[in-house]
């Protein structure tokens, strides 16, 4: 046997010796998870290049970034004050390239509105669609829900409000509509009124994720009316919370809930 096959055998326990080890290291050893938020890693490019880039293709283009954007969305609140969410831009180059795209105002805005907290680049995407759309029930709703319970801006809430107040879906869906827009423009707008256009949103969305954050919000609202009521031993009180949960009652005979809620004004 030469030089060159005994170094050979020797350097195969080595070698085995040097994997077996890697390969316990790297089972047993905790890796450091790498988070990039989306709003990081979220590409996104001018609605004027991308329409020259389309090369005559907009409503190609936009069903691809339309598409796109739906498998990647998130729930990340945002929080930045030097522009708008990384949704926001997708939802506006898609209105650029296809702007009779309707379905990008109705989701667009109610999902930035409600779910990334978004409330300014909603009011731009509600605004571009109904332009488009002005007489539309479910845009006119929703952008005044937007107003009314995010941005608190209640004259244009309730100019919105106005163009529908006769609409026959109304009396079904929003009976208090009415009473709703003229207490706000006398100023004596109550967190009863605040439920009502809050639960008139909450029954007619059929996203879920939009559902949950407005359930959240419902139950807040409720509480807080309900435990007004039982701990001031008024008549007629409702006895449970927006989950069908029943008030606690105390030792000290005060009413609390089952779960802890936000105050909202």
């Amino acid at each position: 046997m030469n030089k060159i096959s005994i170094r050979r055998f020797v350097y195969i326990p080595i070698i085995v010796t040097l994997c077996f080890f890697t390969n316990l290291i790297n089972t047993n050893l905790k890796k450091p998870v790498l988070s990039i938020s989306k709003e990081e890693s979220a590409y996104n490019f001018g609605p004027l290049s991308l329409k020259i880039a389309s090369a005559g293709n907009e409503r190609l283009l936009a069903s691809i970034l339309w598409i796109q954007t739906l498998l990647e969305s998130d729930e990340e609140h945002y929080k930045k004050d030097d522009g708008n969410s990384w949704m926001f831009y997708r939802f506006n180059s898609i209105s650029y390239l296809t702007p009779n795209f309707y379905e990008n105002y109705l989701f667009g805005g109610k999902y930035l509105s409600i779910i990334k907290d978004d409330i300014y680049g909603a009011e731009t995407i509600y605004e571009k669609g109904l332009r488009i759309y002005p007489e539309d029930y479910e845009l006119i709703k929703d952008a005044a829900f937007n107003y009314y319970f995010e941005i608190k801006d209640y004259d244009k809430a309730i100019t919105l409000y106005k163009k529908i107040l006769n609409h026959p879906r109304i009396e079904k869906e929003f009976s208090l509509l009415p009473s709703i827009i003229a207490k706000a423009i006398h100023k004596r707008g109550s967190p009863e009124e605040a439920y009502a256009v809050l639960l008139t949103q909450y029954k007619t969305t059929k996203i879920e994720a939009i559902k949950k954050r407005l359930a959240l919000r419902l139950y807040s609202i409720k509480a807080i009316i309900d435990l007004e009521c039982l701990n001031s031993e008024k008549k007629d009180c409702s006895n449970y919370d927006f989950f069908n949960y029943p008030y606690i009652k105390n030792k000290n005979g005060s009413f609390s809930s089952k779960y802890q809620f936000k105050y909202y004004k």
